[in-house]
């Protein structure tokens, strides 16, 4: 009977802990229900992070998109605009270029010269014209010495040298007169028309011609013009050399045969300080006025000196605005300024 009680109560406690397993075995169960895989339901901060930053980047990126494209734009609306104000440009450009090549300088010239020097011979015979250049102070009569007597032997030696001390009038004078060379011809116009004056301080004489070594003035008053009582009328030189002579170069040649005016004019055309469109030919007439220049160093044998060309029959008067020559043939003696 004892016996049979034992096995009874031990059947009971056994079932009693098969209960109380299986409840724990069923919480088990239950907490990991709730609990995910670390893997896969712990989400990496970085990860979020990066997912929000690829959100903002990507938002920024449009934003910066939008804004490239604005820029982009703004670059091409700015680059439009500037071409166009670039194309404006030129085109003014160009038309103020196509303005300046026909400009026209004043050739005007005073109707009167040969009356001038039709006065001017009554008071002395020397007198063979008149020149005049507009804004260089220069309108004179042109003498051309001949040996008178009473006058000092020393200008049968050398007649230039008379009207280097004086005045158109032939009284003593420092400085002298405007003079054409004694050797050219008194019965015809020279092939070339060598007239010497001194370069005088006040600006009289040749003493203005200085103002030529200014491109801008050379450009507006490229003319001369001069009346020859030898012939009788009055006519007008384009000039087309501005230039500085040593006294070597044998510039001063008033009857030259056609190989010493080319050399003439090719020396003039090598020297001058501008380059200008006016021709030459063999068959013209050109003036050549001659000063002194204190423009160089030891300027006793150096001379400045404008060199033109007569118009021709039917010829305009018209001239294309000059260039500064980037290389002219100068003297060796030092430039002062």
């Amino acid at each position: 009977m004892k016996k049979t009680l034992l096995l009874i109560l031990c059947i009971c406690m056994l079932l009693a802990n098969a209960v109380s397993c299986n409840k724990t075995i069923k919480g088990l169960n239950s907490f990991d229900s709730e609990v995910s895989d670390p893997e896969t339901s712990d989400p990496d901060p970085l990860s979020e992070v990066s997912s929000s930053d690829e959100e903002s980047s990507s938002e920024e990126a449009s934003e910066e998109s939008s804004e490239s494209s604005s820029k982009s734009a703004s670059s091409k609306s700015a680059a439009s605009k500037s071409s166009t104000a670039s194309k404006s440009t030129a085109s003014k450009s160009t038309a103020s270029t196509a303005a300046a090549n026909t400009v026209k300088a004043n050739a005007s010239s005073p109707s009167d010269l040969l009356s001038k020097a039709a006065a001017a011979k009554q008071a002395n015979s020397d007198c063979v014209g008149y020149i005049y250049m507009k804004n260089a102070n220069v309108s004179r009569p042109v003498v051309r010495y001949t040996y008178k007597n009473g006058d000092a032997a020393k200008y049968k030696e050398d007649p230039n040298s008379f009207y280097l001390e004086h005045s158109a009038t032939r009284s003593f004078s420092k400085p002298g007169a405007l003079f054409l060379d004694y050797r050219a011809l008194s019965n015809e116009l020279s092939k070339n028309l060598v007239i010497y004056g001194h370069r005088q301080n006040d600006g009289s004489m040749f003493g203005s011609l200085y103002k030529y070594e200014k491109l801008s003035f050379f450009n507006e008053n490229p003319y001369i013009d001069y009346a020859s009582l030898t012939t009788n009328t009055q006519m007008k030189f384009k000039i087309f050399a501005i230039f500085y002579a040593p006294t070597e170069f044998n510039y001063i040649q008033p009857n030259p045969n056609e190989g010493v005016f080319k050399y003439i004019v090719d020396g003039a055309i090598s020297r001058s300080e501008y380059i200008t469109n006016v021709d030459v030919l063999p068959s013209d007439t050109i003036i050549t006025l001659s000063t002194c220049t204190k423009r160089f160093q030891n300027p006793d044998s150096i001379r400045l000196v404008v060199m033109g060309r007569m118009i021709r029959e039917g010829e305009s008067t018209d001239v294309s605005p000059a260039t500064k020559n980037p290389s002219p043939l100068r003297p060796a003696n030092k430039i002062l300024y």
